[in-house]
């Protein structure tokens, strides 16, 4: 009995952690993407791009989606979906954080890095809800949509205040 409830615990920790883990996820899918159209101009004029390279910025996470989709599964079949996803994670905070550097290659560097991190996320997301909640699909589903676009919301709303007004860049 005792064993069979350590079981129920772990069950329950490993749930938790999952959940968790899909909200942190949710909460970076679109941010850096939706944060970037509204600093375009400061991006633009602080690192000294053309009008058509600093829309490159916005169009090249499209570009590396169409690319890394179709590959992103084959990734996780092959190392688990909850190990591809972690890569895909720290892929997108490398790129995020490379990108933030005042430097015209490492912009477009981490933009790729950032748009591969996405992809991988993206498409592997609603596999691991369904395999891993197959009895709370639309629940898990509306929950994750729902937080992917209140956050891709508040990164567009709040990116220049947090820019401009708290000196942040």
């Amino acid at each position: 009995m005792d064993l069979e409830n350590t079981s129920k615990q772990e069950n329950k920790l490993y749930q938790f952690l999952l959940i968790t883990g899909i909200i942190v996820i949710v909460f970076n899918l679109r941010a850096a993407i939706t944060s970037v159209g509204p600093l375009l101009r400061f991006i633009r004029d602080d690192v000294g791009l053309f009008n058509w390279s600093a829309a490159l910025v916005t169009s090249l996470p499209l570009i590396v989606f169409a690319i890394m989709s179709p590959i992103a599964p084959k990734i996780g079949n092959r190392l688990s979906y909850e190990r591809t996803m972690l890569y895909g994670l720290v892929v997108l905070f490398i790129g995020i954080s490379i990108r933030s550097i005042t430097n015209v290659s490492l912009l477009f560097a981490g933009t790729i890095l950032v748009g591969v991190g996405i992809a991988i996320l993206n498409v592997l997301l609603p596999g691991l809800i369904k395999n891993k909640f197959p009895l709370k699909v639309g629940l898990m589903t509306s929950v994750y949509s729902t937080s992917m676009g209140m956050f891709a919301a508040a990164a567009s709303g709040l990116s220049i205040p947090l820019a401009s007004g708290l000196n942040l860049g």
